[in-house]
């Protein structure tokens, strides 16, 4: 339309009429209303679609009073739609960030098995997990999982920006506490500040690894033959607060023994406490690794699986295993 505001007329133009024509049964449809009304859908100045409103001989031609009604939904209509519209741009546009930046098939070293799940929590909302796998001199690697707060747009720039600053960082062979507080302070100058995250640096030579966390939530070991478990380590508070120092913490993982790192929304929801999480993930993972002929790729979609029925966040789940 080239107005906007209402327009009443008694028959359509040729433009209208050969658009109606070209739906089956569009003539006779348009031929059998006398009364039309098109109010354009305008939204924040501008014109977004159009609606038609057609009535038969049977009912009294169109009058102020509906053209006010009318005009009142075209209003509301114009509005979802637009916000809709900004709506999904958004979404593209945070899909578009996250999904260009976690990782593909990352270098694993000779020495190191890694399989890893990304769930997004559903198709209207974008989160802040992110996780990295980055292979280091002298066969080892550097495994990230960490978790900007909130959805959208500002939740997925803080992750691309945290995850960039860690991969230079790791390939700097900075240890791991000290990239936590050089992230830290990053985080601190970012709009949407808080973030968890746990840094670790797996040695399949020297059958360990060395781990810091950011407030983030502990990782399970799982030795051959043994339950797996929580790893009591340092918490530390979350990215952005400026905490000061971070603590690494040495683990032993022998050859067959797997490391789990995950973000909350592997083990907590609305009908799940955390700790009751926590443990349905150690005896899920426990059932996983112990079925006969699986692989660790296997296994990582198998508790993914397990632990999905309740997820209500993004989940992320990594393991590693030094090879037997």
């Amino acid at each position: 339309m080239a107005v906007s505001s209402p327009v009443l007329y008694d028959q359509l133009d040729v433009e209208a009429a050969e658009r109606l024509g070209r739906r089956p049964g569009g003539r006779e449809i348009a031929a059998s209303f006398t009364s039309f009304l098109a109010v354009p859908l305008v939204a924040r100045g501008s014109v977004v679609g159009c609606a038609a409103f057609g009535r038969t001989p049977a009912s009294a031609p169109f009058g102020p009073d509906d053209v006010a009604l009318a005009a009142e939904l075209a209003s509301r209509a114009a509005i979802c739609i637009d916000n809709a519209r900004l709506y999904d741009r958004e979404r593209q546009t945070a899909l578009a960030l996250q999904s260009s930046l976690l990782p593909g098939r990352p270098k694993v070293p000779a020495g190191l098995e890694v399989a890893h799940r990304y769930l997004p929590v559903g198709t209207s909302m974008v989160g802040g997990d992110w996780h990295d796998i980055i292979a280091l001199p002298g066969g080892r690697a550097a495994l990230i999982v960490g978790d900007a707060m909130g959805h959208g747009p500002a939740a997925a720039a803080v992750m691309v920006q945290l995850r960039i600053a860690a991969r230079i960082l790791a390939g700097l062979g900075v240890p791991p506490e000290q990239v936590l507080q050089k992230l830290d302070r990053m985080a601190s100058e970012l709009p949407a500040p808080f973030a968890t995250c746990i840094y670790t640096v797996i040695d399949p030579a020297g059958s360990l690894s060395v781990a810091a966390q950011a407030g983030h939530l502990p990782p399970v070991l799982a030795l051959p033959g043994c339950q797996p478990r929580l790893l009591d380590l340092p918490p530390g508070l979350p990215l952005g607060l400026v905490a000061g120092s971070f603590q690494a913490s040495q683990i032993s993982l022998p050859p067959g023994g797997t490391l789990a790192l995950y973000t909350d929304g592997l083990v907590e929801s609305r009908s799940r406490s955390l700790g009751d999480g926590m443990a349905a993930l150690c005896g899920a993972l426990g059932a996983a690794l112990a079925r006969p002929g699986g692989t660790l790729d296997d296994a990582c979609q198998l508790v993914t699986e397990m632990m999905h029925e309740h997820g209500e966040d993004d989940i992320t789940l990594v393991l590693a295993r030094i090879r037997p």
